[in-house]
């Protein structure tokens, strides 16, 4: 799947799918019913190193996955549950970007889903890391980090990591919540 995802990001971008593209988050257009832009802005990208950055923590997530017993389904449904959450967000909560590209949001709420679900197995590298994402979104709200505008040519919308990542919190709770659910006796027998 992680493969699948990479391949298909890597040729959006060699293809020149960006921020002008009918893939992209536009404001505009999604006003005017191109509603398939709150999901495909996510997977594509300003230029290929952009891709290229976003696509390098990738394994990083894969392997806290398996290494916390996350479902693939779990994985799988936040993947595509994020861009929808991080689009609504921008959409009801910072109306004035009017355009946005990329997957680092997607990756900021993949990383909390997979390291909430790790705290059971690895409590102390679990919490350190989110400690650290706690204190980098923190940063990017309130001093509005430049650290890879240099890298884009265009400004990072630091409002996507912090929907990302309260997307990433709602998709854990939801998931929790049903497994705790199933794992109640059934209540007919």
């Amino acid at each position: 799947m992680i493969v699948g995802l990479s391949g298909v990001m890597l040729t959006l971008a060699i293809a020149g799918f960006d921020q002008d593209s009918i893939l992209a988050y536009q404001r505009p257009s999604i006003m005017a019913g191109q509603f398939w832009r709150l999901l495909t802005a996510h997977f594509i990208h300003l230029n290929l190193i952009h891709a290229l950055l976003n696509l390098a923590v990738l394994p990083f997530i894969l392997y806290l996955a398996t290494q916390n017993n996350m479902a693939i389904q779990s994985l799988f449904a936040a993947i595509i549950l994020c861009p929808f959450g991080i689009s609504l967000g921008l959409w009801h909560f910072s109306p004035d970007i009017t355009w946005y590209v990329g997957f680092s949001g997607v990756i900021h709420g993949l990383l909390l889903v997979t390291l909430l679900f790790g705290l059971p197995q690895h409590f102390l590298l679990s919490t350190v890391i989110l400690v650290f994402l706690a204190l980098k979104i923190y940063l990017e709200q309130h001093f509005h980090l430049t650290h890879a505008t240099h890298y884009l040519d265009h400004p990072v919308i630091y409002d996507a990591h912090l929907y990302g990542a309260i997307t990433g919190l709602i998709i854990y709770g939801f998931v929790s919540l049903y497994q705790k659910l199933r794992s109640l006796p059934n209540s007919s027998q």
